[in-house]
């Protein structure tokens, strides 16, 4: 029943993405007819569906936030879905190669959808993720939410798709959610890998591949950077999907010195809904403005299209600064310098102090710290002493590899400057940040890719390893291998009980002087009128019906 489950919610999600791409492409004149023909950074446009109406809805909702709860639009929200959905009657599917299309879209979905078997909510989800998913649901924006609690200022757009996902008491699609994002990475690797163009992402996708196996082996069981099944709530997977698919295939358009407005608008699109999920995002703006500089000579016109797309990007984006202003008093939370302390509900002195309060954390490296002495401190946080030696393990065994299955081209190629200015950038935005490996499997996986960068062919002798059978037998063994091993032994167990990821600790609420009640646990979940700590805060009318929170004291 679960496995079908996900099914069905990925299939109507793909089915929506490709509604939405039909409508775009009815504005454009000159695009064919036929959306499975198009293609948007060296890639098929159908393994973008669901991305494409995860990134409609997901600012569609939102926005609508500024003015109704979720719950008053949840109507307009099921319309609309189902009219993206019924706009594919239009526009019949052509599909080219039908066994790649139902590897991609069925037997993937149906591997990954074990994964929820003895999965639960993490920590963060009863900390401040599904408490804040309640308020989108039951109330439109509302001024000083941070002051409630200052995690709600590092609001995500996972918050508000997710806060649509709610079935009874069921958090299951919230893990689905996830879930089709390892579906995006393992449909990109498989299309790459089977498309007839021997290039840099048809290398990378093999050694990614590889890399992939390889992180079920090693010290301690294995683990290498590779991404992961976590515990629901966590939006770690999806950043790391999108940063390594935009910035894999800018870095190939970088190589090729080919520019295209369809691609550009694309990436910036996909780098400013990753930057909504998790600040980290930002980094692909980097390369975004790279692969535009680097063939700015190519550029002779602007097309409309590309003025009235960027136009939406730049207002979506600003509304996105707004929603954070008004939650938390910063544009960019938690970045101080963009705070306004002069507004009513601002929060300045407790971002102090919470910002104070990481200066101990190892994950980011500070200037008047011996890199040497954080290094050691760095290693021995969290699973670092793990995961790193793998990761080292498996890069030497893949540089032998490649060295091996490939052949190296010897001419230079002065574009590839770029491409390691945007690496090292990268590396140094994250060492400051968030030097934190499940914050980087974006560039985990970058880097292993990076290793095929001077790739020229694969070499005769091994032309048999890339028999369609082999590839078709590894990405299966890959997949077959995301979902934990308990579960696969709970579901055969289990196999006609349907698994439910829910709530299950209890909330003992203790009332507050302020505002709600606070639990003893600091959890709350999806208790309504919950807060994780005390507050002498109010709950008042603002103006034309908002609500703001207040400190009661003043």
């Amino acid at each position: 029943m679960n496995n079908l489950e996900f099914l069905i919610f990925y299939i109507l999600c793909f089915l929506s993405g490709r509604g939405l791409s039909i409508i775009y492409l009815s504005f454009n004149k000159n695009e064919t007819d036929k959306p499975e023909t198009v293609k948007v950074l060296n890639t098929d446009l159908s393994i973008f569906y669901t991305i494409i109406s995860l990134v409609f809805f997901g600012n569609f909702i939102f926005l609508i936030n500024f003015v109704l709860s979720i719950n008053e639009a949840r109507f307009l929200l099921i319309c609309l879905f189902a009219l993206s959905i019924l706009i594919n009657i239009k526009k019949p599917f052509q599909i080219s190669d039908k066994f790649r299309f139902i590897f991609m879209n069925s037997i993937i979905p149906l591997l990954l959808s074990f994964s929820v078997y003895g999965n639960r909510l993490h920590a963060d989800a009863g900390y401040y993720h599904l408490p804040h998913q309640l308020w989108i649901r039951n109330e439109k924006i509302i001024f000083g939410l941070g002051k409630l609690d200052m995690y709600f200022g590092t609001s995500s757009m996972y918050e508000y798709l997710s806060s649509v996902l709610w079935i009874n008491e069921s958090f299951n699609f919230l893990h689905n959610l996830n879930l089709i994002f390892f579906v995006l990475f393992f449909s990109f690797v498989t299309f790459h890998l089977t498309k007839q163009d021997k290039d840099f992402l048809f290398f990378s996708s093999f050694i990614l591949l590889i890399y992939s196996l390889l992180d079920n082996v090693g010290l301690y069981g294995g683990s290498n950077g590779f991404i992961k099944i976590q515990t629901v709530g966590k939006p770690d997977v999806a950043v790391g999907v999108l940063i390594y698919i935009v910035s894999v295939t800018l870095i190939q358009k970088i190589i090729n010195k080919n520019f295209n407005f369809d691609d550009f608008l694309f990436s910036v699109i996909l780098a400013t809904f990753t930057f909504q999920i998790r600040i980290f995002g930002a980094v692909l703006f980097l390369v975004c403005i790279i692969y535009f500089l680097s063939s700015i000579k190519q550029v002779n016109s602007i097309p409309k299209k590309f003025i009235y797309v960027m136009t939406i990007n730049i207002f979506i984006f600003i509304a996105w600064s707004i929603k954070n202003l008004i939650i938390s008093s910063c544009l960019i939370f938690p970045i101080k310098q963009t705070c306004i302390k002069s507004l009513q509900w601002s929060n300045f002195a407790q971002l102090n102090e919470w910002s104070n309060s990481w200066n101990d954390w190892p994950y980011n490296y500070k200037f008047n710290k011996n890199f040497f002495d954080w290094t050691v401190e760095w290693f021995n946080a969290g699973t670092n002493f793990q995961e790193v030696p793998n990761y080292l393990i498996s890069v030497l065994v893949i540089y032998l590899l490649n060295r091996v299955v490939f052949t190296k081209e010897k001419s230079k190629n002065y574009s590839k400057i770029f491409v390691y200015t945007y690496f090292l950038i990268g590396l140094f935005f994250f060492l400051l940040f968030g030097f934190h490996i499940r914050y980087m499997f974006g560039f985990v996986l970058l880097s292993v890719a990076m290793l095929t960068l001077n790739n020229k062919k694969v070499r005769r002798k091994n032309n048999q390893l890339f028999n369609l059978k082999i590839i078709y037998s590894l990405i299966f063994i890959s997949v077959f291998l995301i979902p934990r091993g308990y579960s696969y032994k709970y579901f055969l167990d289990n196999p006609n009980i349907y698994y439910s990821i829910e709530v299950s600790e209890e909330i003992d609420l203790i009332k507050n002087e302020g505002w709600g009640n606070y639990s003893s646990s600091n959890k709350c979940y999806d208790t309504k009128n919950c807060t994780r700590t005390k507050n002498n805060l109010e709950l008042v009318p603002y103006f034309s019906n908002y609500l703001i929170f207040e400190d009661s004291t003043q």
